[in-house]
């Protein structure tokens, strides 16, 4: 992918394309990695949580009670860190095709969880951090 500069004319207010610029409708290879900033989705301590990719790929949330995790309504990839706390309730699931790993209500636990959603089918990979 050939870089190119962004120039904006200030006399006709024009800005030049960038070649560089990601399009969501054009195949295109990233050559260096990213940061990110992590979605903080609170505490959830009752209903269902379900997660909405628009908020960020990569999420925290905090167990504060016992709640429902559903498989976002969007195809997508994205990690949620989950830490108990005092009040940690069981957090159960629904609507994931598949299900690996399981959750604690010890407080101060924490897991990564991997849910992917593809064509209608969705995994929840749960991961203990202790």
């Amino acid at each position: 992918m050939a870089l190119t500069k962004v120039v904006f004319d200030m006399a006709s207010g024009v800005e030049a394309a960038d070649a560089a610029i990601l399009k969501s409708d054009q195949a295109d290879t990233l050559t260096v990695g990213y940061d990110v900033t992590t979605f903080n989705a609170g505490t959830q301590s009752s209903g269902t949580f379900t997660p909405a990719p628009a908020s960020g790929n990569i999420q925290r949330a905090v167990n504060g009670g016992a709640f429902t995790l559903a498989p976002p309504a969007t195809d997508c990839a994205m990690i949620i860190q989950i830490t108990n706390n005092a009040s940690a309730g069981v957090i159960t699931t629904s609507g994931y095709t598949l299900v690996e790993g399981s959750f604690t209500t010890t407080n101060a636990d924490d897991f990564m969880v991997y849910i992917t959603r593809i064509n209608g089918f969705s995994l929840l990979s749960i991961k203990e951090l202790q």
